[in-house]
């Protein structure tokens, strides 16, 4: 499995393929949003465990007469598992799209459809009240 291919390009003239693995470009996104909202991410010493999947990462290009629509979506579902007694504290998906037109098609096009779908993904997650009340659940469970 290609995973770094995204969509195909109209009329069947190629892959829309990311310059790195999608896996990889979202983990790196997941970080970046729980950095900044002040939680450590780190590989032991495990608090809570955040198990995300990634369910959709794709970008559908339209050739049309004068345009070229764009719809980029992102879907991510995040377990969240206490570290210690492995039970799961929340299941959440989110999903984020982004539409758009433009008069002549373009790999800068492309990137900021999808860069913009991957943000609107993350802003829904970094402001979730239920992956908050989660995290800082666990984290009044570690506090002596």
């Amino acid at each position: 499995m290609d995973t770094t291919r995204i969509g195909v390009k109209p009329k069947n003239t190629g892959d829309i393929v990311t310059s790195r693995p999608v896996a990889d470009l979202v983990r790196e996104a997941l970080v970046l949003e729980l950095s900044k909202n002040g939680h450590s991410v780190v590989s032991n010493e495990r608090d809570v465990v955040l198990a995300a999947t990634v369910e959709d990462f794709r970008l559908d290009e339209v050739a049309g007469y004068a345009s070229t629509r764009y719809v980029g979506r992102v879907v991510i579902a995040l377990n969240i598992v206490d570290g210690r007694s492995g039970e799961i504290l929340l299941t959440r998906r989110y999903v984020g799209i982004k539409r758009r037109e433009i008069d002549k098609a373009s790999e800068d096009a492309r990137r900021e459809t999808m860069d913009a779908a991957l943000a609107r993904t993350m802003h829904d997650l970094a402001t979730d009240p239920e992956l908050a009340k989660a995290l800082a659940s666990v984290r009044t469970a570690a506090t002596p």
